[in-house]
């Protein structure tokens, strides 16, 4: 798959949208589609503890699972290559995030 352009992000609102109102196209991590990246994080934003540091905490967790992706999350980014596959993988990193995070809240 090709690189985004800013041409791309720019023909029609969907990609505007899918390519995280141009985040995807960052030299550093480009991405076709980052739209689920973005529906996920904002679910375990809103669902951690307020604070800077859980907030901090919550991305930092969120973006481990989602690139190192633990059992089930590989199997689901391999078995499933439509939308449904995009999101759901990223929502699971979501849920082991919020998992951990809950356990921290309970500790601490």
């Amino acid at each position: 798959m090709s690189r985004p352009t800013l041409r791309l992000l720019l023909s029609h609102p969907a990609h505007f949208l899918s390519l995280g109102l141009g985040s995807g196209l960052s030299p550093l991590a480009p991405g076709g589609i980052v739209w689920d990246e973005f529906v996920a994080m904002w679910l375990v934003l809103w669902l951690a503890p307020a604070g800077l540091w859980w907030q901090v905490a919550s991305f930092v967790l969120f973006r481990i699972f989602d690139i190192v992706k633990p059992w089930p999350i590989r199997i689901a980014d391999t078995r499933f290559k439509n939308g449904f596959g995009v999101m759901f993988d990223d929502l699971l990193a979501a849920g082991y995030s919020l998992l951990c995070l809950s356990i921290a809240v309970h500790i601490l």
